[in-house]
């Protein structure tokens, strides 16, 4: 679910009042704070024309620091009112999720979605129908299916939905984020060859490709990182042109992928992906990103200490 131009409608006042009730502060700070929000007024200059000044009723200042922590401070008690499923929220994103096996799960899953639609009318901040949809994940050959709705109006069903960048599947398949990512890949990789021609430093064709062109297949690659040969070799496509570009070699040339990996100090990148698979393995068991203990293997213990000479690199 998307709430309609989120940071533009935070109410100042509901928003003073949630910061001395719910966060205890008062005094000073709730001064400065009020301070911050309140009278403030803005204007538009366009082509050297300045429009008057207006006064700014609503919405906290975006590009600030303090911004999207007021933000998030505004919409922290939204999880309060779901009782039923479990909430996942990132800015003015919001998912819910709930495994169903009747007719009474869903109609649990939409008592919460009434009850995030009267949140939402006393907050200020209205649910965007248009991207609110529903997605079910699942690999049965007959599903529940329930008409979730959101002020009487029926949310769409999706089969593939893109999630924090992440395209999410109905069936948990990730051919659709990986060649997504391929032909985001390819799209950096065309513009760098064309904008560095007169770049012949094989180190800064290097650092080129690792700066723009590589971060488009490591994102978020312990979620989608292709298992199946076919998807392997589409993604690692994108590399072996790569290190022509990096050597200045033409399109059809003798030298082996693996001699070029040896001269450009690269790792295939289904390698790589197994070395970001394993420091956020690494991260995750050493408490350095929160996670839940129920998604580790059982064998290893939450408050495992790694000493120093524990992981080796040969």
């Amino acid at each position: 679910m998307d709430m309609s131009k989120a940071f533009d409608k935070v109410n100042h006042q509901i928003l003073i009042h949630k910061l001395y009730n719910c966060f205890g502060i008062s005094g000073s700070l709730l001064g400065w704070f009020s301070s911050y929000l309140l009278n403030r007024r803005q204007r538009v200059t366009v082509l050297g024309a300045t429009s008057s000044e207006k006064p700014v009723m609503s919405g906290v200042p975006q590009g600030s620091i303090l911004g999207p922590i007021l933000f998030l401070l505004y919409v922290n008690d939204l999880p309060d009112v779901v009782n039923n499923a479990n909430v996942a929220s990132f800015a003015d994103d919001t998912k819910l999720f709930k495994c169903v096996d009747s007719h009474i799960d869903g109609a649990s899953i939409q008592s919460d979605l009434d009850n995030l639609e009267e949140w939402s009318t006393s907050s200020g901040l209205v649910f965007n129908q248009n991207k609110c949809k529903c997605q079910r994940i699942t690999r049965k050959k007959t599903t529940t299916e329930f008409p979730y709705t959101i002020k009487n109006k029926t949310l769409a069903v999706t089969t593939e939905e893109k999630d924090l960048g992440v395209w999410v599947t109905s069936n948990l398949t990730w051919s659709k984020h990986t060649l997504d990512r391929c032909a985001a890949a390819n799209r950096m990789l065309g513009f760098v060859r064309r904008s560095a021609t007169e770049i012949t430093d094989k180190r800064i064709r290097r650092a080129l490709y690792l700066a723009v062109v590589r971060p488009a297949l490591g994102y978020a690659t312990q979620v989608w990182s292709p298992q199946s040969v076919e998807l392997i070799n589409r993604v690692e496509r994108v590399q072996r042109r790569a290190s022509k570009f990096i050597l200045g070699l033409p399109f059809m040339c003798d030298v082996s992928y693996k001699d070029r990996l040896i001269s450009t100090e690269l790792l295939p990148l289904s390698y790589w992906h197994e070395y970001l698979d394993l420091m956020f393995f690494f991260k995750a068991i050493t408490g350095i990103v929160s996670i839940s203990q129920n998604s580790l293997p059982e064998r290893i213990a939450p408050n495992l200490e790694l000493s120093p000479g524990a992981f080796k690199a040969y």
